[in-house]
């Protein structure tokens, strides 16, 4: 039951990510700086983002890369956990 939630949580959250930085042009992708641990100066957002917000050269590629397997992960843990809660087995 824990897994379910679990991977339906990281799934959503994936899924968040990934409708944020792949959305047509918004004003600034990188968010609000409160959303970042460091704010600006956070290595993570400075790695995909310009210091205005707007997104580096290939972001897109690297959140992709990044993103992709984990919700694949995440989706496998769900359905193999829905399955055994079908099924009846432990």
């Amino acid at each position: 039951m824990f897994v379910t939630i679990a991977s339906a949580l990281i799934a959503a959250a994936l899924t968040g990510v990934l409708v944020v930085v792949l959305r047509p042009r918004p004003a600034n992708k990188a968010g609000p700086t409160w959303l970042w641990a460091l704010g600006e100066a956070d290595p993570f957002r400075n790695m995909l983002f310009r210091k205005d917000g707007s997104l580096r050269k290939f972001s897109r590629i690297a959140v992709c890369i990044l993103v992709v397997p984990a919700l694949v992960f995440a989706l496998l843990l769900f359905f193999s956990s829905l399955a055994k809660l079908i099924t009846g087995s432990v």
